[in-house]
């Protein structure tokens, strides 16, 4: 009898307690958590902008896109505050402040996720990071809308990354680089994938010669062997068509330049 009276008392005590409950204490609490993200960025941006500009741009979209997920977290704030905003009184449903709760405890779980990672980030953890936001990157995802948004992710990061004396696993990076260099010929963008090699080509001197040779070098035949089908293919097109046929007798120069946007003219290129 005494068990049962305990168990009535303690639910009497949790019904009084939901009743005089307000869900929007919540956006206090989201608030709260917010704001402890807040040293952390004032740190690192304090960092990013002390290294080297090609670094700069690396280091900020590392830390938008894995490190503080920017869109997620303004997202998902925006969503709970919103959220806690329309069950702001007391007389809210019982189910509307069980509801409150379930949400308040997965927003926390999220966050808590994010917090991890940027506790990862300044344990000195940057390349495992690096590799994440390159291998992230892919042009022919199904749901790709902006190309060029993706170009420049991988522009950025590779001429960042290229630029160093001295890269610790760079056989791991050179094959995310060959992967992204296979999506741009994949998706037809020739121009854009030549663009790519160029600015390894342009930091050769600084790249460890037995990965050149082992990882990418063999690759340059295959790619070889697609820029001069498309180089041929856009040839008979052009001298298909007479008008174009009869400026580029007039202009040689305009012949080279359509061979070097392709980079064919190039003798040992690829090498």
């Amino acid at each position: 009898m005494k068990n049962s009276t305990e168990i009535i008392d303690i639910d009497i005590a949790g019904n009084d307690w939901l009743s005089s409950f307000d869900p929007s204490s919540f956006q206090q609490v989201i608030i709260g958590i917010l704001a402890i993200f807040i040293p952390f960025s004032i740190v690192y941006l304090s960092a990013v902008t002390s290294s080297s500009r090609d670094e700069q741009a690396l280091h900020r979209m590392i830390l938008n896109y894995k490190v503080f997920y920017s869109k997620s977290i303004f997202s998902i704030s925006i969503f709970s505050l919103s959220f806690f905003s329309f069950f702001s009184h007391t007389n809210t449903s019982v189910w509307g402040k069980i509801l409150s709760i379930l949400v308040l405890i997965i927003t926390v779980l999220v966050f808590w996720k994010f917090f991890l990672r940027i506790v990862k980030y300044s344990e000195g953890n940057e390349e495992d990071f690096e590799k994440q936001f390159l291998n992230s990157i892919n042009v022919l995802r199904f749901w790709n809308i902006d190309f060029s948004n993706d170009y420049k992710k991988m522009e950025v990061s590779w001429r960042s990354i290229w630029v160093r004396d001295k890269i610790s696993d760079e056989r791991h990076y050179l094959q995310i680089f060959i992967r992204h260099i296979d999506q741009l010929f994949e998706g037809g963008y020739t121009k854009k994938a030549v663009q790519l090699c160029d600015i390894y080509y342009e930091n050769l001197p600084n790249r460890d010669k037995y990965w050149h040779i082992h990882e990418f070098f063999p690759n340059t035949f295959r790619w070889d062997a697609i820029v001069n089908a498309v180089y041929n293919k856009q040839m008979d097109s052009i001298n298909n068509k007479e008008d174009e046929t009869l400026i580029i007798m007039k202009d040689p120069a305009a012949h080279k330049r359509l061979l070097d946007a392709y980079r064919s003219s190039r003798p040992g290129f690829w090498l």
